[in-house]
């Protein structure tokens, strides 16, 4: 079906939202013909197709091109990676069949996408997808983080080099075009929560001096996706206990526990996660419950922290000790780190010991 046979489905005040929202002028008074040859002819061009491709993501890429050749389900959790295309009209709903919340590309994008997406256009997409991806990574990684502090991490990892000139490049490029939640802000990309209040000035106080925890490019390039974060085997043992002890239902199970990591994540505090098993109605004996903060405790020292830059309180507890024994500055990166001692400080900011606190 043909970009003009969809838009004929839509109602006039539908039409001009579109017209409003594609940037076009002059639509307010135009009838529905004329209102739909104007979109249409905004829309089926090469230039306005390579603009939209070249902004996509790999997941909305992709996406959108096993949609071309295949009967791809709508699946709730791709919800993100359809937005942008169908902001961009390269996706309609299927109104002929509306409670199935099926998206149809219209025949003259098909079309389009073929001819434009050369070896060369390809190249250059590629290009600017990873650095794009590696500022991404890196705002989601530590929260807040300089320009310098990634170019030096993907120089390290690819190849090709890259500069300062050519991430804020890209940077500006995309900001124009979509939505995103980071900012640019004094010489640092800011992820969104971290910009309300003194956000910068209260996570700058906690991260100090700190090293910077970088995985390796594999791993790095995940933190592009909002929702990642990397399962360590405590978080595994969390989701495996409640599953088959207390929940029994997996798809639940993994619900909670993926919210208690992000929660722990973003910088709360370890009793957060017995909050979010009672918010969700989640009964436990006395001998399950013990075992449950355990849990909770493992992987709350294993998560990710922005505070840290990325590393675990576990890991930056070796950092520490290390640099004590020493009396050097830590490295960038840790192969080993050891669990946090009954007599350390706990990680959940009491200032007790951990053996009178959490580890009780």
């Amino acid at each position: 079906m043909l970009i003009r046979e969809l838009l004929a489905k839509k109602k006039v005040t539908d039409l001009r939202e579109i017209a409003k929202a594609s940037g076009l002028k002059g639509y307010s008074k135009l009838k529905k013909d004329d209102l739909t040859s104007l979109i249409e002819e905004a829309i089926i061009n090469e230039e306005y197709v390579q603009k939209v491709v070249f902004f996509a993501n790999n997941r909305e890429l992709a996406l959108f091109e096993r949609k071309l050749t295949e009967n791809v389900p709508f699946v709730e959790d791709d919800i993100i990676s359809y937005l942008y295309m169908y902001k961009s009209l390269f996706y309609f709903m299927n109104e002929e069949n509306p409670d199935e919340n099926e998206f149809l590309i219209p025949d003259d994008i098909k079309a389009l996408y073929e001819k434009v997406f050369t070896k060369e256009f390809k190249s250059k997409r590629d290009r600017f997808q990873l650095v794009a991806d590696y500022i991404v990574a890196n705002a989601n990684m530590y929260g807040m983080v300089p320009v310098e502090q990634v170019v030096k991490t993907f120089n390290e990892q690819n190849k090709t080099q890259t500069n300062g000139e050519e991430v804020l490049k890209v940077y500006n490029l995309i900001s124009g075009v979509k939505q995103i939640f980071y900012k640019l802000v004094d010489g640092q990309f800011v992820h969104e929560a971290v910009l309300e209040e003194n956000g910068m000035s209260i996570l700058a106080g906690k991260q100090g001096n700190k090293p910077y925890y970088v995985p390796s490019k594999e791993i790095l390039i995940n933190y592009a996706r909002e929702e990642y974060f990397e399962r360590s085997m405590a978080f595994e043992a969390l989701v495996a206990f409640l599953e088959h002890n207390v929940i029994e239902d997996d798809i639940l199970t993994e619900k909670i526990c993926t919210e208690i990591q992000y929660l722990y994540c973003f910088g709360e505090e370890l009793q957060q996660g017995i909050t979010v098993l009672e918010d969700y109605g989640i009964e436990m004996e006395e001998d399950q419950l013990k075992i449950v903060i355990d849990l909770l405790v493992n992987v709350y020292n294993n998560s990710r922290f922005w505070e840290n830059r990325g590393f675990s309180p576990v890991e930056m507890n070796a950092i520490e000790n290390v640099d004590a024994a020493v009396g050097i500055s830590a490295n960038n990166t840790i192969e080993k780190a050891k669990k946090v001692g009954r007599n350390d400080k706990c990680p959940c900011g009491s200032g007790k010991k951990y053996k009178f606190c959490c580890g009780k």
